[in-house]
């Protein structure tokens, strides 16, 4: 069997006060409790009128700083391919939802953002091999999120490109600490991020597109005018667009 598709999709409190709401006819979520083997609570939405028992891919949406997997349901409820969108809940509390990792951006250490995204990976990486295990599934592999949800999709292309085919980091980067050695097999990347962020600045993510490109990774940055640290709709559709052209690849 070809290795599952799975597609993450991280949104923060700011992106998620912006989204429109979900349709009467969007797919419901139902709810999947943690295990030994997930170790992540996750929510599941199946799209394009599949069946919950059909192969399909899987698209995995995380959440940003302080949201839940409710801030990413609209995200997921619009895409209109089949797929599996499983939407995992970050381990910590933090203000009305769940953090990854406790630091504001600009407050921590590079070295802490490294371990912190780096652990928040393994967990989402664990998540999804579960999830491969007990599914239905087939494709690719393709993994996006936003903000700390970026950094996370940045760490999976270049920590776990054994499940990973493909990322979409949105308004994110990759520490520096966690830049892969010569060599190392990596996903392919497309960036997407506003050229006005004052959260996660653009420079961040130029740096760590400039050093992964000269790596050897098919990566690309796509850059929005005016746009601060939110999703706007071109980026939304942005993103649609990015997601099924990664998993007809």
């Amino acid at each position: 069997m070809r290795r599952a598709a799975v597609v993450l999709l991280v949104l923060p409190m700011l992106a998620v006060s912006s989204c429109a709401p979900a349709s009467s006819s969007a797919p419901s979520a139902v709810s999947v409790p943690a295990s030994p083997a997930a170790p992540l609570v996750y929510e599941e939405l199946i799209t394009g009128g599949a069946a919950a028992e059909d192969a399909l891919p899987l698209v995995i949406g995380i959440h940003g700083l302080g949201d839940s997997p409710a801030g990413v349901r609209e995200m997921a409820a619009r895409f209109t391919g089949r797929a599996r969108f499983v939407l995992p809940r970050a381990p910590t509390a933090y203000g009305p939802g769940f953090a990854w990792f406790p630091y504001h951006a600009g407050r921590g250490t590079p070295q802490q953002y490294a371990d912190g995204v780096g652990d928040a990976a393994t967990l989402v990486a664990a998540t999804i091999r579960a999830v491969r295990a007990s599914r239905p599934s087939t494709g690719k592999t393709v993994v996006t999120g936003f903000s700390q949800g970026g950094m996370i999709a940045y760490a999976l292309a270049v920590q776990h490109a054994d499940i990973v085919d493909a990322a979409i980091p949105i308004a994110g980067y990759l520490p520096m600490p966690l830049l892969p050695r010569a060599g190392t097999p990596l996903a392919t990347i497309r960036s997407l991020h506003g050229d006005a962020d004052p959260i996660v600045p653009l420079a961040r993510d130029e740096e760590c597109v400039a050093a992964l490109r000269a790596l050897g990774a098919d990566i690309s940055l796509h850059t929005y005018a005016g746009v601060p640290h939110t999703m706007t709709e071109e980026m939304r559709v942005d993103l649609s667009a990015e997601i099924a052209a990664a998993l007809a690849r």
